[in-house]
């Protein structure tokens, strides 16, 4: 939502959303499996939001339980985007029919 009213007043946003998200999925482990790695790899995958939320969503299907680092990062990361997209849509809101 934040990104949706910063994208509609500055158009540069939305090539700068789709460069960074390759590089995001290949270091997030769509295509691999984070207790697989070691090193540097794992340690740039935990500082990847999106590992957080894959692990969420994939402990349960493989009978597992969601590892509590990832459920509090998961959830403070949900609430943190929220109030900056609360923030956003109210100081852009009167302005966004003059941008598009």
């Amino acid at each position: 939502m934040a990104l949706g009213y910063i994208g509609a007043r500055f158009r540069d946003i939305q090539h700068l959303v789709t460069s960074l998200q390759r590089p995001v999925v290949f270091l997030s482990p769509v295509l691999w499996v984070l207790e697989e790695r070691e090193g540097v790899v794992r340690q740039i995958a935990m500082y990847n939001p999106f590992t957080h939320y894959i692990q969420a969503f994939r402990a349960p299907l493989l009978n597992q339980p969601v590892p509590v680092d990832s459920f509090i990062i998961m959830v403070a990361l949900t609430v943190a985007v929220w109030v900056v997209a609360l923030v956003v849509s109210s100081r852009m809101r009167k302005r966004l029919p003059f941008w598009l």
